[in-house]
């Protein structure tokens, strides 16, 4: 058995699969390895202790990660009306739809997206291991966080069935669904340099992974100065849809309905373009310095179709 106690937390579900391990620990250290040495913008001193590292050295972690695989189907019901003119009268008449669908979904958390987890290899017939109990595992589970309870999935298959609902007004139903939950076998390494400690997670069945390192001073530098342009330019594009309100503001509903549609884009562009200090790290960290203005893209865009957009509005308005 895994653990000294009866694992209770997935009793509630339909079906439980051991995901094969098609890894060893050794090549799960020669895969982060490989990863470290690709990393254009990762510290010279690092790669070279690191990779120069024996494998036996490493600290090992085993674990499973849950995978759930879902097959729910969704009931959805609107109405939509519609209008005609009949002679001198308007006609309003209501049709309800329903449709059904069916949906496969996996469900997953707390884990790096780059291990990608329900990603599966090789054959059907050799690649599972159908569990009678989940205590039947040699290992124990990845972390309480990447456990779903009952509840929890089925807000998480209404929240995905809410996203797909044919109409805007449309209400929707779970009226039968499945899980079957894959344990991915996962190894957790650590490894030290400089009196710290970093680690990579591998994905023992399909050899992806997430891996810790140390970028180079240039790197760090370029970042800092990179996060600061970014700022400016978000800042800018701001200030600008905000320099537009106030030419227009008094020429009309339309003139001031589009200029706060603009400060509400940039402001919601800005939002959503979640380029922190840790994003340019990974940027720089494994393509290198000499990316030029690519990892700016999504802020310059933005910058120049706000520029676009205020001087059409001035002019219109």
């Amino acid at each position: 058995m895994a653990v000294g106690y009866s694992d209770n937390r997935f009793d509630w579900c339909d079906e439980l699969i051991e995901v094969k391990r098609n890894y060893s620990n050794d090549e799960c250290c020669n895969i982060i390895k490989n990863v470290i040495k690709s990393q254009k913008g990762a510290d010279p001193s690092f790669v070279k202790e690191i990779c120069s590292k024996d494998n036996a050295s490493f600290k090992f972690g085993w674990y499973f990660f849950p995978v759930y695989s879902t097959n729910f189907r969704v009931t959805y019901n609107w109405d939509e009306e519609e209008t005609k003119n009949k002679g001198d009268y308007k006609v309003t008449t209501t049709t309800h739809n329903t449709n059904t669908n069916t949906f496969n979904r996996d469900f997953y958390k707390s884990i790096y997206n780059s291990c990608c987890p329900n990603l599966y290899v090789g054959r059907n017939d050799d690649r599972f291991y159908k569990l009678s109990h989940v205590d039947d595992l040699d290992g124990n589970i990845y972390s309480a966080a990447s456990v779903y309870s009952q509840f929890a999935l089925k807000e998480a298959m209404e929240n995905y069935a809410k996203s797909e609902k044919p109409a805007i007004g449309a209400s929707y139903l779970i009226n039968g669904w499945s899980v079957t939950v894959f344990f991915v076998p996962m190894v957790n390494i650590l490894y030290e340099f400089g009196g710290k400690t970093y680690n990579a997670v591998v994905n023992m069945h399909n050899g992806r992974c997430y891996v810790n390192y140390v970028v180079s001073k240039a790197v760090e530098e370029k970042s800092k100065k990179t996060f600061l342009t970014s700022v400016i330019i978000k800042s800018a594009s701001i200030l600008l849809s905000l320099v537009c309100f106030l030419a227009v503001m008094y020429n009309g509903f339309w003139a001031v309905l589009f200029s706060l549609g603009l400060i509400g884009g940039n402001i919601g562009a800005t939002i959503a373009t979640k380029h922190n200090k840790k994003y340019f790290y990974n940027e720089y960290g494994s393509k290198g310095i000499d990316i030029g203005l690519k990892v700016l893209k999504s802020e310059i865009i933005q910058a120049v179709v706000t520029l676009i957009l205020m001087i059409l509005i001035i002019i219109i308005f």
